[in-house]
This record gives structure tokens, sequence and C-alpha cells, in this order.
């Protein structure tokens, strides 16, 4: 009984079978998508904050008008 022949290994692969130009751009796509995700928790913070803000200002006392010289 013969033993099969062993495939050379191949250079340009990674473990996960993809080359390495396609792993680095998974890597790029993951980290633009943690930066999108970041972005639009901050940019909800923001919101969030001018909302109260506009609130106060809109429904709290009004400051008195000062007089003209």
């Amino acid at each position: 009984m013969k033993c099969p022949k062993r495939e050379k290994p191949n250079l340009y692969r990674v473990s996960t079978g993809y080359n390495s130009g396609m792993v680095l751009a998974i890597f790029a796509m993951r980290v633009l998508e943690t930066m999108f995700f970041v972005g639009l928790i901050g940019s909800s913070v923001v919101v969030l904050i001018s909302f109260f803000e506009d609130g106060r200002e809109l429904f709290g006392k009004d400051e008195p008008i000062p007089p003209r010289s």
C-alpha cells in the first residue's frame, strides 16, 4: 500500500484558507465596521445631550430681557 503524497505548503495561504490579501481586506473591513459603530454611538450621545439641553431651554424659566440703553 502506497502512502499518499504530501502537498507542498502554499506560502500564500493562511490557516483560514484565504490568501493573505483577503485576510488583510477582511481585517480592514472589521476595523472600519468598528469605527462606524463607535461613531454612530458618539453621534447618538450628542443628539441626546442636545435634545435635553434644548428642552431645558424651551421649557425652563425665561431670563429677564436686559433694558436698552
